[in-house]
């Protein structure tokens, strides 16, 4: 794999489109679940357009995933972070997870403390989500019977999550 092949760029209106189309089955089944009835490509643009930042990943020039940070106030000290994937993230596990790693350390430096939603039956998501540095919140969210679990990143002492 040349790294060539990997961009890591600001979220085009585009972008929405072209992951919806590549959604893995998980992430298409978490999207159903938290937002019934709704389009993918509809809900990733509105994803963004709701966010301090959004970023996508490409891989040989193919959206692999978009991930961004929303806000509930400019100066707040919390922020919910969001991230949606396509089938080409299966290509590049482990560049994946460093720039998603880089991406973490990135948003506690703005924020002090993120958090993020996870569909409960999403177990890649999960363990994601804890190997970057996430702790279980210990509180759930439930719609429809489908149980989403809250997961915390927190900034230490070092500027760096723990």
């Amino acid at each position: 794999m040349r790294k060539n092949n990997i961009i890591f760029r600001s979220f085009l209106p585009q972008d929405a489109a072209a992951l919806a189309y590549t959604l893995r089955a998980e992430d298409r089944r978490e999207l159903a679940a938290s937002h019934p009835g709704q389009e993918p490509a509809s809900l990733i643009a509105a994803f963004a357009r709701a966010s301090r930042c959004a970023f996508s990943l490409l891989y040989c020039g193919k959206v692999a995933a978009v991930c961004g940070v929303v806000a509930p106030c400019l100066m707040g000290t919390r922020a919910q972070v969001w991230l949606l994937t396509g089938e080409e993230v299966e290509k590049i596990p482990k560049s994946f997870f460093r720039i998603m790693r880089g991406l973490v350390r990135y948003f506690l430096e703005i924020y002090p403390e993120l958090f993020v939603f996870t569909d409960s039956r999403y177990k890649r998501a999960l363990r994601f989500a804890k190997h970057l540095g996430a702790s279980s919140a210990g509180s759930l969210s439930v719609r429809k019977n489908i149980s989403f679990l809250e997961f915390i990143f927190r900034r230490n002492n070092n500027g760096r999550s723990h």
